[in-house]
């Protein structure tokens, strides 16, 4: 762990693990909620720029020099997502700590309210950009450009939505019920998760109709499911130090490293011509 975050730990641990509510909807904030963010943000970014760079290098000697731009911004979108994941991840499980600080420092006039959906917004905007991107990655890996270019617009077009939901709709001066303590589960939310669920699916449908040899490469999406439990089923409750939302991180981690060392496999396997 970076001493930031040893610091951050040590703080809330002296303090029994309390830290404050989720100012949206009053939920607890286990102490370790973000810590796996923040402390793997750098050595993450590392890794994922290692594995642009390096997939980009070998495709200059195996894609087509007229396939080569396009194979390169697909690679760059996902990239960029998953550096993303770490970043908006850290400042909004930990807003709490981000808002104090940035407070003191006079660099933000937000309520802990408004800085905290702030990154919530960025958040579901980047689990979206994530998918839209993974799914564009595996897309062209099974050689769906053409004949399945609309399962890539509808998951682009998905993306697109939960920005303009989370901007006009996910804000206590428009909707009421993301107030402390009205509700937990105001429409603008529902309607973000639904579009998350719905992207998530047309993974099944890209799944079933992939090539035979790409088969072993569905374990990319396998290894989300877990996580999408648990965080749909809010299992296991939530902690002092940790609860459903650690597990849906770690699982996405894992889903995102797959994806990589799978797509990366895939230069030199090309399952789609198997």
């Amino acid at each position: 762990m970076r001493e930031e975050v040893k610091q951050r730990v040590a703080h809330f641990a002296a303090a029994g693990f309390k830290r404050d509510l989720y100012y949206r909807d009053g939920d607890t904030r286990p102490a370790l909620r973000g810590q796996i963010f923040a402390a793997m943000k750098w050595q993450w970014t590392t890794f994922v720029l290692l594995y642009w760079t390096a997939i980009c290098m070998n495709a200059r000697t195996t894609v087509p020099a007229k396939d080569l731009p396009t194979f390169v911004l697909i690679r760059g979108m996902a990239a960029v997502s998953y550096i993303l994941l770490v970043f908006i991840g850290d400042l909004y499980h930990n807003s709490d700590a981000h808002h104090a600080r940035e407070k003191e420092e006079g660099t933000t006039t937000l309520s802990p309210l408004h800085y905290e959906l702030k990154w919530l917004r960025c958040d579901f905007f980047t689990i979206s950009l994530i998918q839209a991107s993974t799914f564009q990655v595996w897309v062209a890996n099974y050689g769906f450009i053409e004949g399945h270019w609309w399962a890539a617009a509808l998951s682009w077009s998905i993306c697109v939505f939960v920005v303009i939901v989370s901007v006009f709709y996910l804000d206590p001066n428009r909707d009421p019920a993301t107030v402390y303590e009205n509700t937990k589960s105001p429409a603008a939310l529902d309607a973000i998760k639904g579009l998350l669920g719905t992207q998530f699916v047309t993974y099944v449908y890209l799944i079933s109709t992939g090539p035979a040899g790409c088969a072993w490469s569905a374990a990319v999406y396998y290894i989300f499911v877990p996580g999408f439990v648990a965080y749909a089923a809010r299992f296991p409750e939530d902690r002092p130090l940790f609860g459903s939302h650690e597990v849906f991180h770690i699982f996405i981690v894992l889903g995102i490293f797959s994806s990589m060392v799978c797509d990366a496999a895939n230069m030199s396997y090309q399952c789609a011509a198997r």
